[in-house]
């Protein structure tokens, strides 16, 4: 790995992992606040939906603009054909976050009657009063989605890492002065968060923005030809968690809480590899030769998977073993309870499956995007998405909130398969003995740091984990530090 794209790794990294720090700390404001409440329940239904149109819509763009735009911006930040191409697709896109914010936020009422049909009419009432607000996350989302992809194609990662970094402790800030009206205050302190991202992010862009902007581009129809299978898959495949709280507003009190809780940390851990990790190396798996797009992909792939098992061994090895120890001296205070502390860590331990499947699907999806492949990765989550869903309603009544976990993992279980057979048929075997020594090596490491956070843990106590995190990262690092060198 050349020692640039290292730094640029590391960099985001650090500022994703203090993001992460930032993140538990509103998560205990949160649950002390409201624990595992019907509220919380009803916040989390509110939620997913703007969530879930944001990643549907912008992840999928990102995944063809950023190719797009990459070998342009990477040369020539000015590069006023690419920047065309840039303000014409952000035009669009922030024109159909505003209409589609608008219509959720009007019609919020029926909308949580349709997603969440299970909810006593207090829940119901909750969730569309903070639909109407969090609506507007949508059109937030889109444009700081799209700005940040703008950043990433010209391979600036620092600023957009330093802006979410800076932007959750002010959202951290909000929250805690908020959170004391009521649900509505986190609600909107989300909401002027956002607006406040879109400032910090438009400021080293706002020259070339403004100079070149376009509504249209004679590339913009290519582009959205290829955009348009992730669109219709993504919207697809990422019903998911709508299915969830569909599924879950007919379970006990605090299912959906409790799921909520063990996603939101699933996400941050993953923060730390997508949002490290592949955020830098998916603009350089592009190849600089135009006529060939797969050139040394193989190459490319295997340094993320290296860096890849780096970081998925020992977030595993130690969610499973600390999972308890961990929800409970981040959460367990307040309203919420050891009972939830219990049903938190189970799921936690479930979707760390989805954890690892997720991180390694994401790689492997973003070599297809690279080589312009987009219709295989489509299909393949279609036809597994489609398989779980069919299990989760079948699931739920007997195993519950857990069934949900479950089926979740084992759907990004079942598209790393996938996708690794397809992948190796397009670029060869990206897999080397190297591979498995760094597997190994980072197994040792995970087991010795571990160890050593064990006995930290259970010596403190109540707490204890707070001492023992650090201590275990910092004897992970130590070890690894030669096979980190190796990469370089």
């Amino acid at each position: 790995m050349a020692p640039s794209l290292l730094r640029s790794v590391g960099l985001v990294t650090s500022l994703s992992l203090m993001q992460l720090i930032t993140q538990f700390a509103l998560q205990i404001i949160i649950a002390k606040r409201f624990g595992a409440s019907a509220t919380m329940d009803a916040f989390n239904a509110a939620l997913t939906l703007p969530s879930t149109l944001t990643t549907i819509l912008m992840v999928s763009l990102s995944y063809v603009l950023i190719p797009a735009l990459t070998q342009a911006l990477s040369t020539d930040r000015r590069d006023p054909n690419a920047w065309r191409l840039a303000t014409a697709t952000g035009t669009w896109m922030i024109a159909i976050g505003i209409l589609c914010s608008l219509a959720i936020s009007s019609f919020s009422s029926s909308i949580i009657r349709f997603l969440c049909p299970g909810f006593e009419p207090a829940t119901h009432a909750i969730a569309s009063a903070c639909l109407q607000v969090l609506a507007w996350q949508f059109a937030l989302g889109v444009i700081v989605s799209w700005l940040n992809s703008l950043e990433n194609a010209s391979l600036g990662f620092g600023w957009p890492a330093m802006v979410a970094f800076l932007t959750s402790i002010f959202n951290l800030v909000l929250a805690y002065q908020w959170l004391e009206s009521g649900i509505m205050g986190y609600a909107w302190s989300i909401i002027v968060t956002g607006l406040l991202q879109i400032f910090l992010l438009v400021i080293p862009l706002r020259q070339s923005l403004f100079q070149f902007w376009s509504v249209t581009h004679p590339d913009l129809p290519r582009l959205v030809g290829r955009w348009f299978p992730l669109l219709i898959g993504g919207a697809y495949v990422r019903f998911d968690p709508l299915v969830d709280r569909y599924l879950g507003s007919a379970l006990e009190e605090g299912s959906i809480a409790h799921l909520g809780y063990a996603q939101r940390l699933i996400q941050a851990l993953l923060a730390l590899a997508s949002g490290g990790l592949l955020t830098v190396i998916f603009p350089t798996l592009t190849s600089s030769d135009p006529n060939d797009p797969g050139k040394g992909l193989a190459k490319r792939l295997r340094l993320g998977f290296h860096g890849l098992v780096m970081v998925i061994v020992p977030v595993m090895l130690g969610g499973y073993i600390f999972a308890e120890w961990t929800i409970r001296d981040l959460l367990e205070r307040g309203e919420f309870l050891p009972v939830d502390t219990l049903a938190v860590a189970r799921l936690l331990q479930i979707l760390l499956w989805m954890f690892a499947g997720a991180s390694i699907t994401d790689l492997l999806a973003r070599g297809h995007y690279t080589v312009g492949n987009t219709w295989t990765p489509t299909v393949m989550f279609g036809l597994l998405i489609t398989v779980i869903f069919i299990a989760k309603f079948a699931m739920t009544s007997t195993l519950g909130v857990e069934g949900l976990a479950w089926c979740t993992s084992a759907y990004f279980i079942l598209t790393t398969i996938g996708l690794g057979y397809s992948m190796t048929r397009i670029s060869g075997s990206f897999v080397d003995k190297d591979l498995g020594w760094n597997l190994v090596w980072s197994l040792l490491a995970s087991a010795i740091a571990c160890g050593f956070a064990y006995a930290i843990a259970y010596g403190v106590g109540r707490n204890g984990t707070f001492f023992a995190a650090p201590l275990g990262a910092l004897i992970y690092a130590g070890i690894q530090y030669p096979m980190i060198r190796k990469l370089r």
